[in-house]
């Protein structure tokens, strides 16, 4: 989410969103123009943003007003993934989507027979992906926390979200993904660009080792648009892959 945008220092440097969207907040939402010196927010401050749905909000309503209209999170979308979930999942299987943001993947995966619920915590964006896709199931909810019934879906995928939270919460919040994945042969698929540990997951998962996809570096060059991919540039993402 934010984690992987402070780093790679010296030929090419991320603008932290957040500090990006702050400062744009501050000037009521118009955006200054942005230096690669500009002020720096430290990984926690960022964190603690990108756990704000209002932060989210105001990111989807800023960048939807200069052409946003879809993002793919770390360029991984259902044609990298797809091998991956057949393996899995069966035509029909029942996932679920968190932090499903603009990403079509979710409308992907449809397209292919999966029933798919897709939550993200900002009502901004389900509110537009609902009016974009009024077929799917569109959900505002905060993934930590679902209001949603126990061992309901075979899958539950996250690309992403992850790295958005804060250290201590990712025990409870995988934990609860557990809650409402089958009791027997659910399976869990992350893609986070951080390494997660065994005690992150709890011993209610079984998770295989980490896989690495390939993607671009992306970086953001104005908080009027999502980061954009870096040509020729190549960065390790972690596919985790866990069972019940």
């Amino acid at each position: 989410c934010l984690h992987w945008r402070t780093m790679r220092a010296g030929r090419i440097r991320p603008l932290a969103l957040a500090v990006a969207l702050a400062n744009a907040a501050d000037s009521g939402m118009t955006p200054r123009r942005w230096s690669g010196q500009s002020g720096q927010a430290s990984i926690s401050e960022m964190s603690h943003r990108a756990d704000d749905p209002v932060y989210w909000d105001n990111l989807y309503s800023l960048q939807g007003e200069h052409g946003r209209n879809s993002f793919e999170w770390y360029g991984i979308g259902y044609n990298e993934l797809r091998s991956r979930l057949l393996h899995f999942l069966r035509p029909h299987d029942k996932v679920l989507v968190v932090g499903s943001g603009d990403s079509d993947l979710s409308a992907n995966m449809a397209n292919e027979g999966y029933n798919v619920t897709s939550v993200d915590f900002s009502e901004a964006i389900v509110a537009m992906m609902k009016a974009r896709h009024p077929d799917l199931a569109w959900l505002a909810m905060d993934a930590r926390n679902l209001s949603l019934g126990s061992g309901q879906f075979a899958a539950v995928l996250d690309k992403g979200l992850s790295d958005c939270l804060q250290e201590e919460d990712l025990p409870g919040y995988f934990q609860e993904l557990k809650r409402v994945a089958y009791s027997e042969g659910g399976t869990l698929l992350v893609v986070s660009h951080k390494h997660l540990q065994a005690e992150h997951f709890g011993d209610q998962w079984q998770c295989e080792p980490e896989e690495v996809l390939q993607g671009p570096l992306f970086v953001e060059v104005s908080p009027l648009s999502p980061p954009s991919a870096v040509s020729g540039t190549d960065v390790p993402y972690q596919l985790t892959i866990c069972r019940t």
